[in-house]
């Protein structure tokens, strides 16, 4: 085993296909136990890329595998400023989970002392999120997403980069994903306007005066144009607007607190109480109308996740909303092209010839299905840039034909 490591330090591929053909199990040896320092850990802790790559692969399973610390190797690279093989981890390892349940991504968003290392960390990120922009809404066992290290550290390149990725997101629910995460809190109950909100500095000195410029930047650009809820509570019941007017007495802190305002923050005290009786009776076994309604559109939208179902069900209520709107426009038996003024039959041009009654009857279930359908075609849309556009000239159609 010490020759292997020795191979992995050096990045000795002879010495290594030296030690498989002595022993074939070799490596499935190391691989048996849950945490061990593989080749591949070595590899990567002492940027061998070529060794690391044949180590790769001979046995893809160590790529996520953790050593005695809990780390995987890519988290050695990163510590150890071994960007080449970090590149080349990029597609296997951006969101495994090493010690305190972090990914990469929040070693990236937390700021480095050492200033090379930093701008090295800053020009990985991007590159990190292109990879997989899903890794974005990781968090740790301490509930933090890179958002809240990137506040918490003070790294404004960071947080710039991952709120300028979170906004730009066109992925399948990105919309929804960009309210939830840039609301997620932490285990102290904080969301990232909290946080940037807090103040720890009552004394007026140069570094309170950086720490609040940062703070009143980060606040800012979050309520520029995101989804943050302003009015969110904390663990102790606060609102953001609550926690600044806790260091009233810091002229620093105006600004923050004018920002807030501004966006219609409220403090806690001014929010709508619900009871909390009011809260559970909407859980209690009767189910009102609108919200079975509700349930059977959800289900419905459930059960055409699948690309060609949902096509399938888009063609057949275009279909069905075609012929309800002819029947309209040309109801069965047509209509009158001239008037007549006779006592029996009396009727103007343009009227239908069927009977008013049965006429009544045929615009109430040609109404509702072309409804129905309507309604399911616009709930299968896709959702954000795209699916709007084409909701709003439908509704406009559906004017039109109550019209």
């Amino acid at each position: 085993m010490d020759d292997l490591k020795t191979a992995a330090q050096n990045g000795d591929l002879n010495l290594l296909y030296y030690l498989i053909f002595n022993d074939p199990s070799l490596l499935d040896h190391i691989n048996e136990v849950p945490f061990f320092d593989t080749p591949l850990h070595i590899a990567a802790q002492h940027g061998n890329v070529e060794f690391a790559i044949e180590i790769m692969n001979l046995k893809p399973s160590f790529a996520r595998k953790l050593n005695q610390n809990l780390y995987s190797p890519m988290h050695l690279a990163l510590y150890n400023k071994q960007i080449d093989m970090v590149h080349l981890a990029l597609d296997h390892l951006v969101r495994i989970r090493g010690k305190r349940g972090e990914t990469p991504l929040h070693y990236l968003a937390a700021k480095e002392n050492d200033v090379d290392h930093q701008q090295q960390k800053i020009h990985l990120l991007p590159k990190f999120l292109s990879v997989c922009p899903l890794s974005i809404q990781d968090t740790n066992n301490r509930k933090e997403t890179a958002f809240h290290i990137a506040v918490k550290s003070e790294n404004d390149d960071a947080f710039d980069f991952l709120l300028g990725r979170l906004r730009r997101a066109c992925h399948k629910g990105s919309e929804m994903d960009e309210r939830k995460i840039i609301n997620l809190k932490d285990a102290n109950g904080d969301n990232v306007l909290h946080i940037a909100t807090a103040m720890n500095h009552s004394q007026v000195s140069l570094f309170s005066y950086v720490f609040i410029y940062f703070n009143c930047w980060v606040v800012r650009i979050l309520l520029e144009d995101s989804k943050i809820n302003v009015n969110a509570k904390d663990s102790r019941g606060l609102t953001a607007l609550d926690i600044s007017f806790e260091n009233r007495s810091n002229p620093l802190y105006t600004e923050v607190r004018e920002r807030l305002l501004g966006a219609g923050a409220l403090r806690a005290e001014s929010l709508p109480k619900v009871s909390s009786s009011m809260d559970m009776d909407h859980l209690r076994s009767k189910v009102a109308l609108t919200e079975q309604i509700a349930i059977i559109l959800i289900h419905l939208k459930n059960d055409t996740k699948n690309e060609s179902v949902r096509n399938l069900v888009l063609v057949a209520c275009g279909t069905i909303a075609t012929f309800t709107f002819q029947a309209a426009l040309s109801p069965p038996g047509g209509v009158w092209q001239d008037g007549n003024n006779n006592k029996i039959n009396t009727h103007r041009p343009g009227t239908v010839i069927m009977r008013t009654p049965n006429f009544f009857a045929l615009y109430v279930c040609n109404s509702v299905t072309f409804y129905i359908t309507i309604m399911i075609m616009a709930l299968l849309l896709a959702n954000g840039n795209i699916g709007e556009p084409i909701f709003i000239p439908t509704l406009v159609m559906l004017l039109f034909y109550v019209l």
